[in-house]
């Protein structure tokens, strides 16, 4: 039997003494409805996507590009570790499912063409000409024949759009097994809201990796002794605050417009910029 959910192969002829899949803890071969419950619960993201570019990175591989539907999207992969020179980035497992266009029901992903890949996740980004989009390497060097085949956005004509797909991304963890994102979602839960609308959006910026790895290489606050220092969020939050003359990120709120036009002219202004030249 073929599990359904993680693809895993097994041999036993007895499905009385099996319990599911022994590979990804019995959440898949027989879809029940208790058990597409648990797939849900397992799901990092899903959603359309379009093929924006793909890349031959050389040292590490191919890389590839994927616009999301909307801005909102990318709270998907707030928090997620991206691959660096030094370390890999958070790992998946990437269901992905070509659309194809039906003439009688219009635009419908094609079940017969899915695929299943490992990819590491190298960041993200938005813009006000591209949209929002991520960033991932392929985990096998043969998997970039799957995107050869399909024209992205950045080979075609106007007129014409990139090769859409629907993809599903399981989150791996260091021992294989696949990531329960409710459970997750607890362990990491964020301590209650604080601070108005100011506050809040200055703290979603520090605790964007992107917004670090800017700090870290390419602002004004680069450091060559510490070239990993604003990798940790609690170093970012401490030099916002420092230069902004603050104590607390709450202020933002309270009047203290000083530390607002410094965080604007230091920081978003910059970082913006950047981000938009990538």
């Amino acid at each position: 039997m073929i599990c359904e959910f993680c693809g895993y192969e097994d041999e036993s002829d007895d499905r009385d003494d099996l319990y599911g899949c022994p590979n990804c803890n019995g959440e898949g071969l027989d879809l029940t409805d208790m058990d597409v419950a648990r797939i849900e619960d397992h799901i990092a993201f899903e959603g359309n996507v379009e093929l924006k570019k793909w890349i031959d990175t050389s040292a590490h591989g191919f890389k590839i590009t994927l616009s999301l539907e909307n801005r909102q999207r990318l709270d998907s992969f707030d928090g997620v570790m991206a691959m660096r020179k030094s370390r890999g980035g958070q790992r998946y497992q990437a269901i992905v499912t070509p659309y194809w266009v039906n003439i009688d029901h219009g635009r419908q992903p094609d079940e017969t063409q899915a695929f299943v890949q490992e990819w590491q996740f190298c960041g993200r980004g938005w813009s006000e000409s591209g949209g929002a989009h991520i960033a991932v390497h392929l985990g096998d060097s043969d998997a970039i024949q799957w995107w050869r085949m399909k024209k992205a956005a950045d080979q075609v004509e106007a007129g014409e759009r990139g090769s859409e797909y629907l993809i599903m991304l399981l989150e791996l963890d260091d021992d294989e097994t696949i990531v329960n994102q409710t459970k997750r979602q607890v362990a990491i839960a964020p301590p209650p809201d604080k601070g108005g609308p100011r506050s809040k959006h200055v703290a979603r910026m520090i605790q964007d990796p992107e917004f670090g790895l800017w700090l870290t290489r390419y602002s004004l606050y680069a450091s060559h002794e510490e070239p990993y220092k604003y990798d940790l969020t609690a170093n970012r939050d401490a030099l916002v605050k420092r230069v902004c003359g603050m104590v607390s990120k709450v202020e933002l709120d309270n009047g203290n417009e000083t530390a607002w036009q410094k965080w604007d002219s230091q920081f978003k202004t910059p970082f913006i910029k950047w981000s938009q030249r990538r």
